[in-house]
Formats: structure tokens, C-alpha cells, sequence
């Protein structure tokens, strides 16, 4: 099963994931964290 949380910035996508992660073990990937490591500034 995926889940995909999307949303406005600043709404708590990023705390409602790691939520799930502490109650139900689901990993999750950050797409921030993930253009973080794929787009660096010049």
C-alpha cells in the first residue's frame, strides 16, 4: 500500500507522516528531502 499526503506548505504533512511512522511503523520518503539531494544550487 502507498499513502500520499499532499497539501499547502506548512500544514503538517511532514508531522502527519512522521506520526504514522511512530504509530504504525509505515516508512516514509520526503519528496523536500529527496530535491534536496537531487537539485543543488549552483
Amino acid at each position: 500500500m502507498i499513502v500520499l499526503i499532499t497539501g499547502a506548505s506548512h500544514v503538517g504533512k511532514t508531522v502527519l507522516a512522521q506520526r504514522m511512522l511512530e504509530r504504525y511503523g509505515v516508512p516514509y520518503l520526503s519528496i523536500d528531502h529527496l530535491k534536496m539531494g537531487l537539485i543543488r544550487p549552483r
